[in-house]
């Protein structure tokens, strides 16, 4: 099998937009087994490495290590796109295998090349099956399933035109896989397959956008030409209704030349923190090349960090004073971009009435939550209102009623240690007596004549604030009394 590394531009990058990433990528595995080393391999926008790997049959964690040149910082990654682990099927056979490659005819608008590939075995044994994967610097990548040839040699043809290469040069790989009899193999050319076709390209300074609510912020669009391409390029952005984004509407590349332009991002001091796709478009005044970008404008608290956490809740609240049910909104926190920790909750009421009775009260289900990856938390809030009353059902109890007092008595006396039972008896005398003497007369009546109106009707807004550490984010809905 092979692995193809592609470094972007920026995936290692130590300031702004520069070249293509030069340099050298190693490969090392958990289990040992995975090796090897290669020098990147410029190509547009980004460089690519190929390795064939052979190793014994197995899962492997592969890491790669990239040495940094004078553009980029040096880094490592383990790989993911294929797991990890990396699972190896084939095993080494110990048979070599070579692969060669000759190329017919030359690139324009109509003309194409064939690429005629051999792939030998050695004398005395079938020729070569399995895979072959020719990559372009990791611009395109074709493979192609074939059956036995002649002899111990397999041999097929392929024709490339300008439709399938990217204009300027194009640095082909031929990567034989090896099947159950032969080790892989690999064969580059000497010089690249050149492309005359013109074309530009769009880089962005960071492919996401950080800006607070209420503010707006900018990202830096990198323009080339490639292939001495020259002329206007004409910009469009596209964006969700609850963010504005604005690019000027074109701008001249020289040939051979580099040009920026800037995309500002406005986010309205309403607007829902969260994420929001934002897509660029450029192409020529011909309408022949056309080039996108999808950006990513996180609306948060610090326009300087795109990480963070947001709140928001399930709706507004209607119901009558007094009401139990209805009376509760889901409220969630989300995490943003990977934010992790610990989210301090609290809640308030507010209204534009003048002096209400009996305002609403607000609780939440928990005081705090944690957030951790990209799981968003729950919480419950409750908001409490007063009913109406007349005065008869505002009574008070001030005495245990009879039966409430015997109940006391008895079990004063069941607890009393025997020796006191004597006084404690008369103690369960004096109780009865007392809820006899106040029979029918257990509680006391209070209130005015008119009773109460419970709360008053209108309008309330209750906040909800998430807090951590210099963070605070909150979510607002209207509670309507009626």
């Amino acid at each position: 099998m092979h692995l193809t590394i592609l470094a972007y531009n920026g995936f290692y990058l130590a300031d702004a937009y520069t070249a293509e990433p030069t340099g050298t990528v190693t490969l090392s595995s958990t289990p040992a087994g995975i090796t090897g080393s290669a020098t990147l391999i410029p190509s547009i926008g980004k460089s690519v490495a190929d390795f064939l790997i052979q190793a014994p049959a197995g899962d492997y964690q592969v890491s790669v290590d990239y040495s940094g040149d004078a553009n980029y910082q040096a880094g490592s990654q383990v790989i993911t796109r294929f797991g990890p682990p990396i699972h190896v099927s084939l095993p080494n056979s110990g048979l070599a295998s070579s692969v060669t490659a000759t190329f017919s005819g030359s690139i324009s608008p109509t003309t194409s090349i064939t690429v005629n590939v051999t792939i030998a075995g050695q004398s005395g044994h079938p020729a070569p099956t399995g895979w072959l994967v020719i990559t372009d610097a990791g611009v395109f990548e074709h493979i192609y399933i074939y059956g036995p040839g002649s002899g111990s040699v397999t041999t097929l043809s392929f024709v490339l035109d300008s439709q399938i290469l990217a204009p300027g040069d194009n640095f082909l790989s031929f990567l034989y896989e090896g099947d159950s009899v032969y080790n892989p193999s690999k064969f580059v050319p000497g010089s690249p397959i050149v492309d005359p076709a013109t074309d530009f390209t769009l880089v962005p300074d960071s492919s996401i956008i950080p800006l607070a609510a209420g503010n707006s912020a900018a990202d830096t669009i990198n323009l080339s030409s490639v292939n001495s391409f020259s002329g206007a390029v004409a910009f469009t952005c596209t964006v969700p209704s609850a963010i504005t984004c604005t690019i000027p509407p074109s701008v001249s590349l020289a040939s051979a030349g580099v040009a920026t332009t800037t995309v500002t991002i406005s986010a309205a001091a309403s607007t829902p923190l969260g994420s929001y796709d934002v897509l660029i478009v450029g192409k020529d005044s011909t309408g022949k090349y056309v080039h996108t970008l999808g950006l990513t404008a996180i609306v948060g608290v610090l326009g300087t960090a795109p990480q963070g956490f947001q709140l928001s809740n399930g709706g507004n609240i209607a119901v009558k004073a007094g009401a139990t049910t209805g009376n509760t909104s889901a409220v969630t926190i989300t995490p943003i971009n990977g934010f992790s920790g610990t989210v301090a909750l609290s809640c308030a009421v507010t209204t534009k009435l003048t002096a209400p009775q009996y305002p609403p009260t607000c609780s939440l289900s928990v005081s705090s939550v944690s957030l951790s990856g990209a799981s968003a938390q729950k919480v419950v809030l409750t908001v409490k209102t007063t009913a109406g009353a007349t005065r008869f059902n505002q009574a008070r109890t001030i005495f245990w009623p009879s039966a409430g007092g015997a109940t006391l008595a008895l079990l004063l006396l069941f607890r009393i240690p025997k020796r006191r039972r004597g006084w404690m008896a008369m103690l369960g005398v004096l109780a009865l007596a007392a809820c006899t003497v106040c029979l029918g007369c257990n509680s006391i009546i209070y209130g005015n004549g008119n009773g109460s109106s419970g709360t008053t009707a209108g309008a309330y807004t209750v906040t909800v604030t998430g807090t951590s550490g210099s963070t605070s984010q909150d979510t607002a809905l209207t509670v309507t009394v009626n």
